[in-house]
């Protein structure tokens, strides 16, 4: 009996340990599943601050892995970058940072200011243990910003700018693409 109970415990210890990955402190799981889409953890990275702070741990899912962020950025599955914050941030902060990224990353002909703009009005003061989740479609992106209720940009441009930000930034992009080990 106490075998046998001993093997149960184990496999299920085992099957939870498989199917989810800690970084920094914050489980990952494997595998999420996006309207019928099964995605894959491509990678982990940590956005830091004056390079010694964690500011937040982000996982990037992905239908097909890849260490081309190219390929990820022109994929037409569903993405979804998760943002667990690991300090405080103010809302201030996080609205330069997106302004930051979608100068450098906006395609040119794209007028990001009216997205860039509503995108500012959702963002609010993070704590330690918040979560954002940012999902990424071929013509909209879905924000679920602690526990908000959803919001929706309609838009090509955004959702591919927005990915672009995370995929191209100097803390995050070799981690996001599963280029480093986790």
């Amino acid at each position: 009996m106490t075998h046998t109970f001993l093997t149960l415990c184990l496999v299920v210890f085992m099957s939870l340990h498989l199917q989810a990955k800690e970084y920094k402190g914050i489980q990952f799981p494997d595998e999420i599943t996006i309207e019928k889409t099964k995605l894959k953890l491509n990678g982990t990275a940590v956005r830091k601050y004056l390079a010694i702070i964690d500011v937040y741990a982000a996982g990037v899912y992905i239908a097909e892995p890849s260490q081309d962020a190219e390929v990820i950025l022109k994929t037409s599955t569903p993405k979804r970058i998760v943002m667990h914050f690991k300090r405080q941030v103010d809302k201030t902060k996080l609205q330069e940072a997106w302004k930051k990224g979608f100068f450098e990353n906006a395609p040119t002909a794209y007028t990001y200011r009216p997205d860039l703009n509503r995108l500012d009005s959702l963002m609010t003061f993070f704590k330690v243990g918040d979560v954002m989740e940012i999902t990424f479609f071929p013509e909209k992106t879905e924000f679920k910003i602690k526990n908000e209720p959803l919001q929706t940009f309609i838009g090509k441009d955004f959702s591919y700018t927005m990915l672009k930000i995370f995929l191209t930034h100097e803390d995050l992009k070799e981690g996001l693409l599963g280029k480093l080990k986790k």
